[in-house]
């Protein structure tokens, strides 16, 4: 004769379940994360010393109008997400570094929006339509300044702060849904690099397996006198 589950067992199995499906949803997220000091960047990751990509120049949009690094500049390609706030950190960071030791340096914003982060996406496209107007750089100064603002504020009044000029066609252009093409790229040459995080950093050629936050000075010095980097 069979009898009926308790109402208690049936309640654990419950729970069990969502618990399972919770740790499926950590693990995944974890395969797309963020560089920063958390502890879920392991120590095999921490110990990496750099990597040189050989097909690092590929890795730059056709239509950049990079000079590929020969005339001394030293190039930074970053793959970041404009929610992430250890993205904004190294975008802090680099542009410190670049004050503070006069190197010229290009840098190459290749977007790679997380999935856990709902604004990424809009905020990209939003970048898209401010570099259509030749404000591409301004707008991420002004995203990163705001970020906590994301999803508060209005992509024009972002806009506005990075001197779009025509502020019409930036918000025609920002409220479409569709994927823009740049952020499509960025996560095609994630993949091919490997990325399991943002922000992904490569410094002439250099592939750092954990941001540089801290050390940008060093390595922007040695990477413009063509040195491999630091240790």
């Amino acid at each position: 004769m069979l009898y009926p589950m308790p109402q208690a067992t049936r309640f654990e199995m419950i729970v069990t379940a969502l618990l399972t499906l919770a740790a499926l949803g950590v693990a995944a997220a974890v395969l797309h994360r963020e560089f920063g000091t958390s502890p879920v960047v392991g120590a095999r990751d921490r110990s990496r010393a750099p990597e040189f990509l050989e097909y690092w120049k590929d890795l730059v949009p056709p239509d950049d109008s990079l000079a590929s690094g020969d005339d001394g500049t030293v190039v930074v390609i970053e793959f970041s997400d404009l929610e992430c706030p250890f993205c904004r950190r190294f975008h802090d960071a680099l542009g410190r570094a670049r004050d503070e030791t006069g190197v010229r340096v290009r840098s190459v914003f290749l977007h790679y929006p997380l999935p856990q982060h709902r604004f990424a996406v809009p905020a990209a496209r939003a970048a898209e339509c401010a570099r259509d107007q030749g404000r591409f750089n301004p707008f991420l100064d002004a995203v990163f300044r705001g970020q906590d603002s994301l999803g508060l504020k209005a992509w024009s009044r972002f806009g506005a702060e990075a001197g779009v000029p025509d502020s019409a066609a930036f918000e025609r252009c920002a409220s479409s849904t569709s994927q823009p093409r740049a952020v499509t790229s960025g996560l095609a040459s994630g993949e091919r690099v490997g990325v399991t995080g943002t922000p992904t950093v490569i410094i002439d050629g250099w592939r750092y397996y954990v941001p540089p936050y801290d050390s940008l000075a060093q390595i922007l010095r040695a990477a413009a006198q063509r040195h491999a980097p630091p240790q």
